[in-house]
């Protein structure tokens, strides 16, 4: 299967987005573009990446070159589901987040200057880690709470702008909009539809190319 490693990739970009965020009782829907720096992404490829919070719970919809995902997320048991249609297939991948015992050390300093992005003014900071060859550059909001999307731990403010790092691959996320809002629990449930098996039974199937 000849996308089968940029596939890989985005899945793994995507879930990995997603697994940082913490309890909050923030409930609306956020939308993020990005930038693919991936294998041999076309060149300004986009996605799009919206998260549908409800208190515990998080649905994570993309969009991109690859096609469309879902990535649910259930804080309070724990448990992860990715939904992915690909070859005219449905799939309902889960994942046992209490198995997750990555921790990482980011060491945060604020910098000068100051930027708005999706109409959130946000403070201009470095973050420098064990996994990160070099400091990264990201923007954070004060306005929203930190924890409604975490993704490199202990952040004092909302992430608005900043690039996730991934085995050497990046993908880079700007903020378009943050609204406040009732949002359905069909979101955050499996369609009848969807085969449901491990992300490693998946993973296996897609390298045995069956």
């Amino acid at each position: 299967m000849k996308q089968f490693p940029q596939l890989l990739t985005l899945l793994i970009i995507v879930i990995t987005f997603s697994s940082c965020a913490q309890k909050n009782s923030f409930e609306g829907i956020i939308t993020y573009q990005s930038e693919e720096h991936i294998y041999n992404a076309p060149k300004d490829s986009t996605i799009l990446i919206r998260y549908y919070v409800k208190g515990d719970k998080i649905a994570t919809v993309s969009e991109s070159n690859f096609g469309g995902q879902r990535y649910i997320r259930d804080m309070h048991n724990m448990t992860g589901i990715l939904l992915l249609e690909m070859a005219g297939q449905k799939y309902a991948l889960t994942q046992d987040l209490k198995q997750d015992t990555t921790h990482s050390h980011f060491i945060i300093k604020k910098q000068k200057g100051k930027a708005t992005f999706g109409g959130v003014k946000s403070q201009k900071y470095s973050i420098s880690g064990e996994y990160l060859d070099s400091a990264i550059i990201v923007y954070l909001s004060k306005k929203y709470p930190s924890n409604i999307i975490n993704i490199y731990g202990g952040l004092p403010g909302f992430p608005t702008k900043y690039p996730l790092i991934l085995k050497g691959e990046s993908v880079r996320y700007e903020l378009k909009s943050i609204e406040s809002q009732p949002i359905t629990e069909d979101l955050f449930y499996i369609p009848a539809d969807y085969q449901v098996m491990t992300m490693q039974e998946f993973l296996d199937k897609m390298a045995s190319g069956e």
